[in-house]
């Protein structure tokens, strides 16, 4: 269990670290979005989307529970010009919300194992 632990809050530290420093998540980010953007139009469609979801949660997107309605609220979420499709900016927001969200997620978990 202190190794899981261990592993938890370096990955904590790390994402936090990440946070802190904007220019680096923001190339990070992007980096990551010019991978995904498989056509290379500059935007990511919904395939775009389903294809680099899979990956951020390292399996195939319909073994993860992801099902089209979270597709659906992700781009009412993230598309904010509501053009069908995710720009660099977009993505980018998504980037900084899903590591957050990690965040919140380790810091539960750590506190859970500490108690145990």
């Amino acid at each position: 269990m202190s190794t899981d632990l261990g592993r938890l809050e370096k990955e904590r530290k790390t994402i936090e670290a990440t946070l802190e420093d904007e220019k680096a998540l923001n190339d990070k980010s992007r980096s990551a979005f010019e991978k995904a953007d498989s056509n290379k139009d500059g935007h990511l469609d919904r395939s775009e989307v389903i294809s680099v979801l899979g990956e951020v949660l390292g399996a195939e997107l319909e073994d993860t529970g992801v099902t089209d309605e979270h597709i659906d609220y992700f781009f009412k979420k993230y598309d904010t010009n509501n053009n069908g499709s995710i720009s660099k900016e977009e993505f980018v927001s998504f980037a900084k919300d899903a590591l957050r969200m990690r965040l919140v997620a380790l810091k539960a978990v750590i506190a859970s194992l500490k108690l145990s």
